[in-house]
């Protein structure tokens, strides 16, 4: 069988366009190798502990979002390795796990211009009782009008310093409610959720593990308010990055010096009426919550006034004839 040129040029642009393909590969694909670890850097030499890598792209409101998995491996003597991955410099990238039923994952790592191989490891938080790696960072009050009474709703985020659990359990965070209040709750995330705290009186005590990072907590209570107005007054003995107070406009009056008006906010449908805290190491605050509704408990205590006074003047003048005929 004779070759003419053409089959032998054809012949070589082939091999050299797979050729070239495969050093493009080679240059495009990235090691990723690391180690599942304790907060104390010791390798948990543990094998066939699955392991997974996930990518994050922003979605066309700003937002992170993952298509899922795009590598899985398993562990060796704690530690893990994925070859030849092909992956964007545009996208940030996670590894993930599941440990003793925990779910545990890495920072957030990007693929630098040229690099060949990334080392992310994956660290398995302790627990610890060292609270004072807690930080509150910032309180948000809102504060919503019902019939002779508002519903005060506090949100709490709480931030963990540290690479551990931090457990509160005894030794807890301590918040001061204020008088009278009733029907305290938590609101949670999910229906699964337990509550984190106990009541002693108006002491509230938060017990929880604290996972590395931001935590937010809610609590929700009412406070009576028969005549219109109340004085509530809040004192939080930790210092804030940040304080607010919010209420549904134009329903209620609020009068405070330790708060200035910031705008106006949305939250689904409904438009808030928006305060910052003017003083954020140990605050102190006291604010007049005026234009509440009143419902009937009022007018009882105007009319008990009433027959009150009605009583008293019938008794004065029963007296003041008797002593007239006796005269």
């Amino acid at each position: 069988m004779y070759w003419n040129y053409k089959q032998i040029i054809f012949l070589i642009c082939f091999f050299f366009g797979i050729f070239g393909n495969l050093l493009l590969f080679a240059q495009n694909t990235v090691v990723v190798k690391g180690s599942l670890m304790t907060s104390k850097k010791e390798i948990i030499a543990e094998d066939d502990i699955p392991i997974v890598m996930l990518k994050f792209t922003l979605n066309a409101q700003g937002g992170l979002q993952t298509d899922g998995p795009v590598a899985r491996t398993t562990t060796k003597a704690g530690l893990f390795k994925f070859d030849e991955l092909s992956l964007e410099s545009k996208a940030a990238y996670q590894i993930g796990s599941r440990y003793q039923g925990n779910l545990v994952s890495s920072k957030f790592f990007f693929l630098q211009p040229d690099q060949k191989m990334i080392e992310v490891n994956v660290v398995v938080p302790g627990i610890s009782e060292q609270t004072d790696a807690l930080q509150l960072q910032s309180v948000a009050i809102f504060i919503e009008p019902g019939i002779e009474m508002i519903q005060i709703t506090e949100v709490f985020r709480i931030f963990n310093s540290s690479s551990d659990f931090i457990d509160t359990q005894n030794k807890p965070l301590v918040f001061d409610l204020p008088e009278a209040y009733m029907a305290f709750s938590q609101i949670h995330e999910s229906a699964s959720s337990k509550d984190d705290y106990k009541l002693e009186g108006q002491q509230l005590q938060i017990l929880k593990q604290f996972a590395p990072g931001p935590v937010t907590l809610i609590f929700k209570y009412n406070l009576s308010v028969p005549f219109g107005s109340y004085q509530l007054k809040r004192q939080y003995p930790y210092s804030l990055q940040q304080g607010r107070m919010l209420t549904p406009s134009a329903q209620l009056e609020v009068e405070s010096p330790h708060l200035k008006r910031a705008g106006v906010e949305s939250f689904g449908d409904v438009q808030f009426d928006v305060w910052e805290m003017t003083v954020l190491e140990n605050p102190q605050l006291t604010i007049h919550v005026g234009a509440v509704p009143i419902g009937q408990t009022i007018y009882i205590y105007l009319g008990v006034a009433l027959f009150v006074i009605l009583i008293f003047f019938a008794f004065g003048f029963i007296r003041f004839r008797l002593s007239a005929v006796k005269g």
